[in-house]
């Protein structure tokens, strides 16, 4: 129960973090949305990967960016999780 619990919380996480910080990344480097939804992930996912190990979300948007977003933020914090 508590592992599916931190995935809903995480999930939710990611999506906060996504809205509010991928148009930042994305004005201030003049890169597309889906280039920076990307590099958010990689982000979230390295610190989520070194605190707390391998972690497993899914995108709330019905999105193709999102969803390769999410694959970055998954295998970022496989990745992290190794150090």
């Amino acid at each position: 129960m508590e592992s599916i619990l931190f995935f809903i919380i995480f999930s939710g996480i990611w999506a906060v973090a996504d809205a509010i910080f991928a148009p930042i990344f994305s004005s201030l480097l003049g890169i597309s949305e889906g280039s920076s939804e990307c590099i958010v992930g990689i982000i979230l996912g390295a610190i989520a990967g070194f605190f707390f190990g391998p972690v497993i979300a899914f995108s709330l948007e019905q999105k193709a960016s999102s969803w390769i977003a999410t694959i970055c933020l998954i295998v970022s914090s496989f990745i992290a999780s190794s150090f």
